[in-house]
């Protein structure tokens, strides 16, 4: 008789005219590979010997999943599970994380076409934006301190105020915030030209 091996319901090999009461030890063939897949093993058991009939053993295949795994910063954000082998991943790719004050990177690298047999790891970094704070003196730019990093403590960063002879500054305004905020600031001042008296003195009054 016959010793049929069935995988997923299809015959997938068969070992042919084995003699009645032959000691099956070593019989059992090596189970198949798909990529992709585990196989269930083979089922039942082969009998110990060959009985007066076919013996029909069967397993089955199940797709593997994997996740899809988002780090940002070097550190964990999101993941997708168990995602099966062959999926097709348009449209899995999450929404980029936002972070106030700041920009983000970008997902990389591009997810693959289809998920392949193990997990996928994307990444992404933040990295802080940067603000100009802008000094205007009766309308024009009078100084500019570049490129300060959101969050930043003003404390100190206020710069001298201008003089000019024969005026008065009015002093910056508004005031510098605590922290540098996600845009440029923008303060100012204007002069205001003195004024004095001309004393006519006769006789001393």
């Amino acid at each position: 008789h016959d010793i049929i091996y069935m995988v997923d319901g299809v015959e997938y090999d068969r070992t042919e005219d084995v003699p009645y009461g032959t000691d099956l030890t070593g019989y059992l063939i090596a189970e198949p590979t798909k990529t992709g897949h585990t196989f269930s093993g083979w089922s039942p058991a082969l009998p110990a010997a060959m009985p007066d009939e076919d013996v029909t053993i069967s397993g089955t295949f199940a797709v593997n999943t994997h996740d899809i795994i988002y780090m940002v910063d070097g550190v964990e954000y999101d993941r997708t599970e168990d995602v099966p082998y062959g999926t097709d991943l348009t449209g899995y790719l999450i929404a980029e994380p936002t972070k106030t004050g700041h920009t983000f990177s970008g997902w990389s690298p591009a997810l693959p076409a289809t998920m392949p047999d193990e997990d996928v790891t994307i990444s992404g970094t933040f990295t802080v934006n940067t603000h100009d704070i802008i000094y205007m003196v009766d309308g024009v730019e009078y100084d500019r301190t570049e490129d300060v990093p959101y969050g930043t403590d003003l404390t100190g960063y206020l710069i001298a105020e201008p003089t000019k002879t024969g005026h008065t500054f009015s002093g910056w305004s508004p005031a510098l915030p605590a922290a540098m905020p996600d845009e440029d600031v923008t303060i100012s001042g204007t002069f205001a030209v003195n004024t004095h008296d001309i004393i006519y003195m006769v006789d001393g009054v």
